[in-house]
């Protein structure tokens, strides 16, 4: 079996009767659904049909490979398949719990940049909710998210009056979700960047509607500190800003699309290498 390629693995599988909840699973995998109803040869092209009779493309050879080779590993003990079927199995959960206390440490490294006011933290915390999100799906990267703030209020405490976590936990989580949308109706290489570029986008739009209309008022409101005493610390940082507009435009927006910009770009080159590691 060890010797046999993807597809030739794939029709193993697919040869036993009793084996829908291994390619329920690799659908959910690569494809986002949860039923198959076949596998067929189009044109010489392996092609799934999947739920409401659409048909999906089995180009990601690598990515099949890896899978393949989980699935007959562990299909003779069958231990794990309702697992699989009905939700995470252990091995994703663990993934989750180490991304999220991996994600809680590099909050722990933010410096400020100099185009932003000082209270503007940089770090890449958002990674492994990302990397999470392609390998599998966007509710372990919200999952990752969440537990990241909680573990940073649990350990650090906050300082911002809870302000600082619900920014940040809403901002990833546009984040996360915009991503993993629009990865899921456009797959491959070209997708992931088109995904990381959206989010990226809408990401950082997100953040300058929720600092102006919620978080800039809350931190006025909570700690009593004159809005011009804040648009003052970012003039000293640009001159143009003089008011909470330009604030968002030339400190904020570029802000944002810096860090999750870098975020992208680590993600685009290291969460098919991961993947292959982590569910090998």
């Amino acid at each position: 079996m060890s010797g046999q390629s993807g597809w030739e693995k794939m029709d193993t599988l697919t040869g036993r009767s009793q084996d829908f909840h291994e390619m329920n699973h690799l659908v959910e995998v690569l494809f986002h659904s949860r039923q198959w109803q076949g596998l067929h040869l189009v044109k010489g092209v392996p092609k799934l049909w999947i739920s409401r009779g659409k048909t999906a493309d089995l180009r990601e050879a690598a990515e099949l490979e890896v899978i393949m080779d989980t699935l007959v590993r562990d299909n003779p003990t069958r231990g794990e398949e309702t697992q699989k079927a009905s939700g995470f199995s252990t091995r994703r959960l663990v993934i989750i719990a180490m991304f999220s206390a991996l994600s809680a440490i590099l909050m722990l490294f933010e410096l400020s940049l100099p185009i932003a006011p000082s209270f503007l933290k940089f770090d890449i915390s958002d990674l492994p909710a990302i990397l999470s999100t392609f390998m599998m799906g966007p509710v372990a990267g919200i999952i990752i998210e969440a537990l990241k703030n909680i573990l940073k209020l649990l350990f650090r405490g906050t300082s911002t009056a809870f302000v600082g976590e619900l920014a940040n936990f809403a901002g990833a989580a546009v984040f996360v979700l915009t991503a993993s949308l629009v990865y899921r109706f456009k797959k491959g290489k070209m997708g992931a960047v088109l995904s990381l570029c959206v989010g990226t986008v809408l990401t950082t739009i997100a953040f300058v509607f929720i600092d102006y209309f919620v978080i800039f008022p809350m931190y006025v409101t909570l700690y009593g500190m004159p809005m011009d005493s804040i648009i003052k610390m970012g003039t000293m940082v640009n001159g143009r800003i003089s008011d909470l507009f330009t604030m968002m435009v030339y400190a904020v927006a570029p802000f944002n699309l810096i860090k999750y910009g870098l975020v992208s770009l680590i993600t685009f080159f290291t969460y098919k290498r991961l993947k292959q590691i982590l569910f090998r």
